[in-house]
């Protein structure tokens, strides 16, 4: 016996399906967010139809019709960098809509961020708990789809800072793409500037695992030297 969907669709009202939209890329976040979502939908026996963002006008036209026109029982949407107006009509016809990471772009939609004045409070009260008082950052891409993240972590490390009295001097900041490389590059250029810190920051742990890498290169005790911290 295989049981057949549409049937089940009619009787229950239901597909067990949901879609899950992301953003091109493969970093280790977006890993993991992919495996909670895989291992959340098979417990509870919903299959996922995974897509991603297109770059172009015309697939993103395809790709909201398809979402309009879908049997989905829900929606999750990781990351979106814009105001989605096609994303809320959806929601407000009837389809249930969540975002992971959105910061407020679309107000309209339910959504999961992270914490991140607490987690970064938290950060600074244990490198400043082990002695450190020489703070440099690490503080994450330009890029646009990701600016806001990176200012407004920033702007939390330099608050929980100036709660105990410590400064992060400009020169001691260096942006980084969120990637091993990035990390890397960061913290070689730091090293070269002959900054002296004791307690780098990274606003990735991929970051942080490149930060490890140029330390190490270096002769750079960790953590006898210098504390590393990644967020995220």
């Amino acid at each position: 016996f295989v049981k057949d969907r549409r049937a089940l669709q009619l009787a229950h009202g239901r597909s067990d399906a949901l879609g899950l939209v992301v953003p091109s890329g493969t970093d280790g976040w977006m890993i993991e967010v992919l495996r909670g979502a895989m291992e959340a939908a098979q417990a509870a026996h919903f299959t996922i139809s995974l897509q991603t963002f297109p770059e172009e006008r015309t697939g993103l036209d395809r790709m909201v019709s398809a979402l309009a026109g879908s049997t989905y029982d829900g929606v999750l949407v990781v990351q979106p960098r814009e105001r989605l107006d096609w994303l809320s009509k959806l929601a407000a016809a009837g389809l249930p809509v969540v975002v992971i990471d959105d910061h407020g772009t679309n107000p309209s939609l339910n959504a999961f961020v992270p914490d991140e004045s607490t987690g970064i409070d938290q950060t600074v009260e244990h490198l400043t708990r082990l002695g450190r008082n020489g703070f440099a950052l690490l503080r994450g891409s330009e890029d646009e789809r990701t600016r806001y993240t990176t200012e407004i972590r920033q702007a939390f490390y330099l608050e929980a800072l100036a709660r105990r009295g410590l400064i992060l001097r400009p020169e001691a900041i260096f942006p980084a793409d969120y990637s091993v490389e990035g990390g890397e590059r960061g913290t070689r250029e730091l090293l070269r500037r002959g900054i002296p810190f004791d307690a780098l920051i990274a606003s990735s742990d991929a970051m942080a695992v490149g930060a490890l890498r140029a330390l190490k290169a270096a002769g750079v005790s960790v953590p006898g030297s210098v504390s590393v911290v990644g967020f995220d």
